[in-house]
């Protein structure tokens, strides 16, 4: 999996996310996965920074989170459980989240997502899964 490498990515990190608490969530994160990428901790520590960050954080930090996650679902497919975790969260505001994501995560994770979230108890969420599931399928109508 590719980075800009630790000490980039945590610099890069403090100029888009100012407040502390939301920062250190964000570093939290980086160092976890090059933690993992050095044999230091294992891949279910990272997951864990990744959820909170999903969970916790505010805009910006969530998204940041999320992208991860789904830099990590390409390079180690076993990390896909976390989106399904997620996906199952009783606060619609995560699951929101979750939806935000369709459109990045592997194809077959946001085929099994959408479909689940087609039933979603939110209507925000199942707004948002199926707007985002038609951009996948058809990304030429939003040219």
């Amino acid at each position: 999996m590719f980075t800009f490498g630790r000490e980039h990515e945590i610099k890069h990190a403090a100029q888009c996310h100012t407040k502390e608490g939301e920062l250190q969530i964000v570093v939290d994160i980086i160092n976890a996965i090059h933690d993992f990428k050095e044999g230091v901790v294992p891949i279910e520590t990272v997951i864990k920074f990744i959820s909170r960050g999903l969970v916790e954080g505010t805009a910006g930090t969530w998204e940041t989170a999320g992208s991860w996650l789904c830099k990590l679902n390409h390079a180690y497919p076993i990390t896909e459980c976390a989106w399904i975790e997620l996906a199952s969260h009783s606060a619609a505001a995560v699951r929101f989240r979750v939806a935000c994501h369709l459109i990045d995560m592997p194809k077959p994770l946001a085929a099994r997502l959408h479909s689940v979230f087609v039933q979603d108890r939110s209507a925000r969420v199942r707004a948002h899964a199926e707007e985002n599931w038609d951009y996948r399928q058809h990304p030429e109508k939003y040219s």
